[in-house]
């Protein structure tokens, strides 16, 4: 409790900048690592990865929601397992 009292009080502090900057990256790597991990962990198909490259085009270059995306890409491959594909 109290550190995080700390933190939030003190939006300017020195310590504060240096733990965001100092772990900026080590943020960055874990989510590569999962990425990563998840990528690995089966087969990938070449819809699969036409599915992460257009995923990836609408996440980075629109403010569309993460959320809305996993929704409808879960639709689809509902609907492309229903027809047997």
């Amino acid at each position: 409790y109290y550190a995080t009292s700390w933190w939030q009080n003190h939006p300017d502090s020195r310590l504060k900048r240096s733990f965001e900057r100092g772990l900026g990256p080590v943020a960055i790597g874990l989510l590569f690592a999962g990425a990563l991990a998840i990528i690995e962990s089966g087969p990938i198909s070449s819809l699969m990865m036409i599915n992460l490259a257009i995923c990836t085009a609408i996440l980075y270059f629109t403010k569309f929601s993460p959320y809305k995306l996993v929704g409808s890409v879960a639709l689809v491959f509902l609907a492309l397992n229903m027809i047997g594909l």
